[in-house]
């Protein structure tokens, strides 16, 4: 049995702080079936950390073989550069003539086909001057006419000369014969001297009257010669009467601006009642289906590449979708060969710049279609295909 003093000790108050513990066991005595669940919970995170953990080191892994796989498969034969812009071989049309603007047909913007009237020029000087022309060649014409007609005449001026030679020689010959006859009778002192001294002179005379034909002839003929020079030179100067009013008509001609090719016109540079000078920019026609790419590849880049080789374009401007292209040429130099300025490296100080090469590369003409010049592309060329580009 407990001792009653004992009992009163334990409940003084010197012993109370020992009671608290002691009602404090019973609440840990339930600790470890509550304590239970909350371990089970801390387990658990670490758990689902290893198995994301591992997911993540599979994806990883799988995604780096892929990777890998990629491009030693295709990757590693990828070249490829955003340094590319859309180009088309545009055309800056100009005046081959002076004068002033009269009308302009073709709208800025606007679509016209080779051979539309796109500006026109006051054309009435040039109208005057294919009329003068036409006017100079009427009386070269008639000119050339007129020595027809002289050459007529002088063919009739040798006949009459040549007859006047027939009548001279046939006054030789009786004046020859008679001559011959007062000489027989003058030796037998039939005819007087003097007879015979007429005879003689009219001999001569008819003699004088051969060579005189003679000549007349050889004048006649000369001056055939002479009349078919100026003809020559009539018809010479008629040739170039002709070529100033084709020159005439061409620059008529030249006062309506045509398209050369199907296209566009933009950037229209002057207004209806403009003066314009011979060679004065008017405006720019676009091709509407010609477009091709410029890429400007770095010089590291271009060891492997060739005309023919396929190509992938991606427009900045039609996002996400990608078109098939081919590389048609390579630059015969770096662009900088061709600039205003090329750099002088062999002066000053230096340092050294990749250089770029531009890649000519054709577009399929449905995407020829839509692009318009400047436009920025990223392209990427599959140096697997050597083949060589045939136009």
């Amino acid at each position: 049995m407990t001792n009653p003093a004992q009992a009163t000790v334990a409940l003084s108050p010197e012993t109370a702080p020992r009671a608290t513990p002691k009602l404090a066991l019973a609440p840990t005595a339930e600790a470890p079936q509550a304590a239970a669940p909350v371990k089970t919970q801390a387990k658990r995170p670490s758990v689902l950390r290893r198995v994301i953990l591992g997911a993540v080191i599979v994806a990883a892994v799988s995604g780096a073989t892929l990777y890998g796989y990629d491009w030693y498969v295709l990757g590693r034969f990828q070249i490829s550069t955003d340094d590319a812009y859309v180009k088309t071989d545009m055309s800056q049309l100009g005046t081959k003539v002076s004068g002033y603007v009269k009308e302009i047909p073709a709208a800025e913007n606007s679509l016209v086909t080779a051979g539309d009237i796109v500006l026109k020029l006051d054309d009435g000087d040039y109208k005057l001057a294919v009329d003068a022309a036409n006017a100079r060649i009427a009386t070269q014409e008639a000119v050339i006419a007129g020595f027809t007609s002289q050459a007529e005449a002088q063919t009739a001026e040798v006949a009459a000369a040549e007859a006047r030679l027939s009548s001279a020689q046939a006054s030789e010959k009786n004046a020859a014969a008679n001559t011959d006859r007062v000489t027989q009778l003058a030796s037998r002192k039939v005819a007087s001297i003097q007879s015979l001294d007429d005879s003689n002179l009219r001999h001569d005379t008819a003699v004088a009257a051969i060579t005189e034909a003679q000549a007349g002839i050889l004048a006649a003929k000369a001056q055939i010669d002479v009349i078919a020079a100026n003809r020559v030179e009539a018809e010479r100067t008629l040739d170039e009467l002709k070529t100033t009013l084709a020159k005439a008509q061409r620059d008529l001609s030249s006062t309506e601006i045509r398209a050369p090719f199907d296209g566009i016109v933009a950037n229209r540079a002057v207004e209806p009642g403009q003066f314009v000078q011979a060679g004065t920019r008017l405006m720019a026609l676009v091709p509407a289906d010609s477009a091709y790419i410029e890429a400007n590849f770095k010089e590291t880049q271009i060891t492997d590449l060739h005309a023919g080789q396929k190509v992938s374009i991606k427009v900045d401007a039609i996002s996400g979708a990608t078109f098939d292209g081919e590389v048609l040429s390579l630059s015969p130099a770096s662009g900088s060969e061709f600039s205003l300025l090329p750099p002088e490296n062999a002066t000053g100080n230096f340092t050294k710049i990749t250089q770029r090469v531009p890649i000519k590369v054709s577009v399929p003409l449905v995407l020829a279609k839509e692009l318009r010049p400047g436009l920025s592309v990223t392209v990427t060329v599959d140096t697997r295909d050597n083949g060589t580009v045939t136009q």
